[in-house]
């Protein structure tokens, strides 16, 4: 079993390193790729990349590594790629687990379902890059809120803006889970978690987790210390034994 970690807009793979060492001491495989563009050296033109560039790099880690049993995490914007990824190659992967991630519909991109929102996105400055917003957003504070904004990069718009193509093979994978921080203020998260979509409930509480099942084999759990930017804050412990179980 390898666990892929898939960054949000503005980080890169470095927001996963407490998680990913603490499943690597575990005897897992790790990989958590900083998408193109996202680099704190950046090995492409930045505003040329688009959703369908990071859903590539995603799917050619997988060719390229011959990997199988993946768990396949996103985190905020990487629910979009990973899950169409996920629907080009639906048989090598054993979970998906959104992380306050976006859970695309065929034809939106991930600006249609950041709205109607009170929470303006930033747009683009002379660069061409969507500017990172402060880590401050994340509900992030102290040396965790200093270290994250010196790692936040700008974002490619074309990533924010592109409409996803999905044919639907992603809702064959048979494990799915949505985890949700319930300290940050998110109504583009909450919606996937509306009572309408909510199936049996049954009792069940990992650590800090309270968890529910959704329909179309959905496990939803919150998790209530902590901020958005909860790959690079979350006790790893907690998301390591949630993944490994379902």
């Amino acid at each position: 079993m390898t666990f892929l970690l898939i960054h949000g807009a503005f980080h890169g793979g470095w927001c996963w390193t407490p998680l990913a060492d603490r499943l690597s001491l575990k005897g897992f495989k790790v990989l958590a790729p900083s998408l193109s563009g996202m680099a704190a050296q950046a090995d492409s033109d930045p505003t040329k990349v688009s959703l369908d560039t990071h859903i590539a790099d995603i799917c050619s880690i997988i060719k390229s590594q011959k990997l199988y049993d993946v768990v396949l995490v996103g985190h905020s914007y990487g629910g979009m790629p990973i899950t169409d990824a996920a629907d080009k190659m639906p048989g090598r992967i054993r979970t998906l687990v959104y992380l306050d991630a976006m859970i695309p519909e065929n034809g939106k991109s991930a600006l249609d379902i950041r709205y109607p929102s009170s929470h303006q996105f930033p747009t683009p400055d002379n660069s061409g890059l969507i500017p990172p917003v402060r880590a401050s957003v994340f509900n992030l504070s102290g040396e965790m809120e200093k270290w994250v904004d010196r790692q936040l990069r700008p974002q490619p718009p074309k990533t924010i803006i592109q409409p996803i193509r999905l044919k639907g093979a992603w809702e064959q994978v048979s494990r799915k889970a949505y985890l949700r921080a319930t300290r940050y203020e998110a109504p583009w998260f909450d919606r996937f978690l509306s009572v309408e979509k909510l199936g049996s409930l049954f009792d069940g509480c990992y650590g800090s987790f309270q968890s529910h099942r959704l329909r179309a084999n959905f496990r939803i759990s919150f998790i209530s210390r902590s901020g958005c930017s909860i790959a690079a804050k979350c006790p790893p412990r907690g998301i390591s034994v949630h993944c490994v179980t379902l």
